[in-house]
């Protein structure tokens, strides 16, 4: 029971593995991009009270296995870094 978060009225361990493909599967994510991206992706899990457990970026791909907690969805957590100045980040 050690491995599982508790709430006040809940016992939870979600796990989910996430991908992300960039558009097209454009080869972007190599070297500084990647670095950065793999900065933001644990900032944003951080801030959003998630636990990345792995995870690996390949040049056209993400891979991160997270732990979310049952107030976001799978969906929601996924849509966290895609704020509006996002794309404003990777510069």
């Amino acid at each position: 029971m050690e491995a599982y978060k508790r709430g006040s009225h809940t016992v939870w361990d979600c796990k989910y593995h996430l991908v992300w493909v960039t558009k097209y599967r454009y080869a972007v994510l190599g070297g500084d991009v990647g670095n950065r991206c793999r900065e933001l992706l644990r900032e944003t899990a951080r801030a959003h009270e998630m636990v990345v457990h792995a995870g690996s970026i390949n040049r056209d791909h993400v891979h991160m296995p997270v732990s979310i907690p049952p107030r976001l969805s799978v969906a929601g957590s996924g849509n966290c870094g895609r704020t509006p100045h996002s794309s404003l980040r990777l510069r």
